[in-house]
Order: structure tokens, then sequence, then C-alpha cells
């Protein structure tokens, strides 16, 4: 299925879902935020402007019932999630880019971390700031967000420390959060508030070469709880935790990807491969079975989360890095963000009949030398048929027999069909569905019929 849409007009800096996952979120260079409905993907109104430079984070509140942005230009903005309608005047305070919102877990107030060293709270009714700035990290404040019954403020800085605030006093809680290495490079906080999972990456004296390690810290403390998980060869840049709080994956810059045991900080099996550059985004579905991951090979990877096996081909079209994921609440669908300028809906699920082998493993089916298939070419499921591949002309074609042509503009998106939507349906990495519930072929081809009523 192919539709029409606008898109950003640059590199897209921030996704997400809606808690329900009926919508996206985008937040772009082009100074925009756009919302889409997640199951036809196609734009809901205008694109919600008011910022003057880049967009550099956004998030839904838990209800779902508005959106907080951030911007390169030291404000932040409230919208109405449904209506797109600015709500009041930009939030304003922060002396340099804010990188980082979140809302409190009752929708209550806004955190926002910014280049300028400091977090700020704010309250979402009035967009009045609460208190003064927190103050206490020495460089850019990167990530923030609170524990689930809103006491704590967590914030991770390139200042190479994690901090706990009080969030009703803006005070530190306790020292801050060292790990055994020179720079935080990556920080997550667990479902239920209790414990910090931070990657730093260790380059010992000699500096013939340099080794990661992550640490689990105690929320309520600031102590660590064990020895640094240690596996990865270069800088850890992301970390998730799973839903249920008992697993950790992190993805690195030595092309890898990694579950842990968050009670005990071991290694759930040996590294995870396939990526062909840096892994820079990690996260695990709903009900902690897959992981996805995005790498700067600009392809996306889902893991079975228990065997660590790949799930399938990798989910090609995005034509640079990916820089955003997340799952769909359902579990369903899978949403990314690229430079590339592109949004891209995937679907999740894995149909064990269909032919997963990779691309030298598959064989081309019998043609002339004149209708040769691509070797890169993967197959193509159609009901009915066996080992399908798309010819460099446009043919489909089944051991040897012609069954349907495909225009030009089509053909990557029925090649990897697991892209559900693209925006903005101009690149040429665009999806294509065909249904072949009344697909007939050959001397059936005139059972073909169109009801005039339809």
């Amino acid at each position: 299925m192919i539709g029409r849409f606008d898109c950003h007009e640059a590199a897209i800096n921030a996704v997400g879902f809606s808690p329900d996952g009926s919508r996206i979120v985008s937040g772009s260079t082009d100074k925009t935020i756009r919302l889409w409905n997640a199951g036809t993907g196609k734009p809901l109104g205008e694109p919600l402007q008011g910022h003057e430079v880049s967009v550099t984070a956004v998030a839904y509140s838990p209800d779902g019932s508005r959106i907080v942005s951030g911007s390169k230009e030291k404000t932040i903005q409230l919208w109405d999630a449904e209506s797109g309608q600015l709500l009041g005047e930009p939030l304003r305070g922060h002396e340099d880019s804010v990188s980082s919102v979140a809302f409190s877990q009752d929708a209550s107030r806004v955190i926002s971390g910014s280049n300028d060293n400091t977090i700020r709270l704010w309250e979402v009714k009035t967009g009045q700031p609460l208190g003064e700035p927190f103050r206490g990290h020495e460089d850019w404040v990167y990530s923030v967000g609170s524990t689930p019954d809103g006491s704590k403020i967590i914030s991770g800085s390139r200042d190479n420390t994690i901090r706990l605030w009080d969030s009703e006093t803006g005070r530190p809680l306790g020292e801050p959060l060292r790990g055994p290495g020179e720079k935080v490079w990556a920080l997550a906080v667990s479902p239920d508030g209790s414990r910090i999972i931070s990657g730093s990456r260790i380059v010992p004296a000699h500096q013939f070469f340099s080794e990661t390690t992550m640490q689990l810290w105690e929320a309520a403390t600031g102590l660590p709880v064990g020895e640094p998980l240690r596996g990865h060869t270069a800088p850890v840049v992301a970390i998730a935790f799973s839903q249920d709080g008992s697993r950790i994956v992190s993805g690195s810059w030595d092309l890898t990807i990694r579950l842990w045991d968050a009670d005990t900080g071991q290694p759930l099996g040996g590294p995870l491969r396939g990526h062909e550059a840096a892994v820079i985004v990690v996260g695990f579905s709903p009900d902690g079975s897959r992981v996805v991951s995005g790498s700067l090979d600009g392809t996306i990877r889902l893991w079975d989360a228990n065997t660590g096996q790949l799930l399938g081909d990798p989910l090609r079209g995005h034509e640079d890095s990916i820089d955003a994921i997340a799952f769909s609440a359902d579990g369903f669908r899978i949403v990314s963000g690229s430079k590339d300028k592109t949004i891209r809906v995937w679907d999740a699920n894995i149909d064990p009949t269909l032919d997963v082998t990779t691309d030298r493993e598959r064989q081309p089916s019998n043609t002339s030398p004149g209708d040769s298939i691509a070797a890169t070419s993967p197959g193509i499921h159609i009901p009915g048929f066996n080992y399908c591949s798309l010819s460099q002309d446009g043919w489909v074609q089944s051991s040897g027999n012609y069954l349907f042509w495909v225009p030009p503009d089509n053909r990557h998106g029925l090649q990897y069909p697991r892209p559900l939507l693209t925006m903005p349906i101009n690149s040429r990495f665009r999806a294509t569905k065909i249904d072949y519930s009344r697909f007939h072929c050959g001397p059936s081809w005139t059972s073909v019929r169109t009801d005039v009523n339809e």
C-alpha cells in the first residue's frame, strides 16, 4: 500500500510513539514537529511550527494528551497532542541548547536538560519554572528522567557523571555516580526506578586498546551494584532495560549487541553480530521477547532476546544512519528515524513460513541470460509459489515462469516487504504491499473479475 506523504526537509533528530501506539511524533532540524497516524502513515494536520532552529528532543506525556519539545534555541514548547496547537508561550530559562526533555510520571511537570549544564523543572499547566535550575554538572546534560514515584530526577552528563536529585528541592542526593571509565556514553533507568545502568570507556595508560564497561547503580543510594559489566571493546552508546527489568541490552561501536542479566550483571550468551557499523540505538519489545537494533550501516535488525538469534533479514530502506527507534505499545510495529530525512514504520512480526535465508544463500530461478536476476535480489513470498524472485527488468518469476511485472518505482518495496509505511513517499525505498487474496496466474487468469460495485 502506497500513499503520498509530505515529510521533514532535514534530518530527523527524535521520534516516538504515543502511549497507545496510534500516533508517531517526530522532531527535525527543519525546525518543525510532525504528527503521524501510525496505522496509515498519513500526516495529522500541518507541521507544528514554533521553534526557530533545530528541534532536538520530543516526548509524549504519559496520558498522551500533550507533547513537549526542546530546541537548540534554548526553549521548550508544549503542544496539544490532538490538535497540534501550541500551548502557551515558549518555556524560557536555559542559556544553551535543550538536549533532553521528559514528562514526570503524573504528567504534571516537564524535566529538561541543557548544554548549559543544568536541569530544570516546569509546571505543565502554567509553563512556569519550578524553583531554581539544578546545578552540579560540569558539562552538557544529555539525558533526564524521573523515578516512577516522581521523588527523584536522574540526569546524565558529558562530565562523565550521573546525578540523582530531589525533585521537590532540586538538591543533589549524595555524590555524583562515577563509573570505572573515563566517560559516560550511555544511561538507562530500570522501569521500576530502582536501578540505573551506565556505559563507560576505559583507556589504559599504554593506549593500545580501550575497554568499555557498564555499571549498575542503586537509585536510592547511588551505590554501585556488583562488579562492572565487561565485554564490549568500544564505547557503549545505547543501553535499555526490558520492561520487567530483568535484562539489559547494550549496543556498541564494536558493531555488536549484548544481553545481560540485570540482577547479576552476567552476560547472557555471546555478542550478537551482524551489523557492519556501530550500533547506536537498541530496545526491547514490550513483552521482552525481541530486541531491535539500529546502526550507522543504515539497517535495523531484530533478534530473539532469549537465544540471541537474528530474526529474518535486516530491515533495509534507510539511506543513512538510524538515529531513533521504538516499538509500538502492542509490539507489532517499529518506527525508525534517520539522517536520510525519512521516518519508516516496519512490521515487527516474523512469519516463520517466509524464506529468511541470506542473499548469498538464495538462488535465482531459471531464466534466460537477458532476464537474469540480480545476485542480491531477495526472495519474494507469494502464496502457492516457491522461490519467487524479481528480475532486473521487473518481472516476478517462479521456476522460470513469469508471474507479473512490477513498475520500477515499486520494485525495492516489493523486494523488502516489511516496511509498512515510508514518509515521504518520494523516497526510492518506499514500501509496497500487494494483496494476493484474489491472485490468479497462468491458465487461471480468466478467473479474475472485478465486481462493478467494488
